[in-house]
């Protein structure tokens, strides 16, 4: 049985260009735990939402200057060190985290995404979306989406993973990641499922 009511919290906060060299880790700590600082105080404000939104770019900043080595460098493990602090913080409040970032994952070498995931109340990342369509502005961005590497994607994941969707309590949840919005094949696939 699917509740009536959703408490949702988007969270917008300011975001550390995570430039590449010596302050990159401290740039996406200070984002991280700002973020997490937000959230516990709407929790203590209002009490505490179903799911938490926080935005596209939260953890890196966007640039689009950035070169191809560059965003792997800075691209996040998901699962990972992030997701396991923001899976311990929607464990303690019985909560979901959806937000996205640049995933460096290592089965796909030289490769990155622009990956959502939502954490659930167990702690754990339960679902990953991979952006499907990259607006490359400026000829800055590099990244992979998984129709660039269908085949092999497939074969890995299934063909499911492409759309991915995760049954909860309190609906059926799915990410859409920014300039996927303006395909509605998107929405159309993950409302299907």
């Amino acid at each position: 049985m699917v509740r009536e009511h959703v408490r949702v919290l988007a969270v917008q906060t300011v975001i550390r260009e995570a430039a590449n060299g010596p302050r990159m880790e401290y740039a996406i700590t200070d984002n991280l735990y700002r973020s997490i600082a937000l959230v516990d105080k709407a929790v203590q404000r209002s009490g505490r939402p179903d799911i938490v939104v926080l935005p596209e770019f939260f953890l890196t900043g966007y640039a689009s200057t950035r070169s191809h080595a560059q965003s792997l460098e800075v691209g996040r493990r998901i699962p990972g060190a992030e997701t396991e602090v923001l899976g311990a913080l929607a464990a303690e409040h019985g909560m979901y985290i959806a937000g996205a970032a640049w995933q460096f994952d290592p089965t796909w070498p030289d490769r990155y995404f622009n990956t959502a995931f939502i954490i659930g109340p167990s702690g754990q990342v339960e679902l990953t979306y991979r952006k499907m369509y990259e607006g490359n502005y400026q000829a800055g961005l590099t990244a992979t989406t998984p129709g660039d590497v269908y085949d092999e994607f497939v074969g890995r994941h299934g063909e499911d993973a492409m759309f991915p969707v995760l049954e909860t309590e309190i609906g059926t949840l799915a990410c859409v990641i920014c300039y996927d919005l303006n395909f509605p094949e998107t929405v159309r696939r993950l409302t299907l499922r």
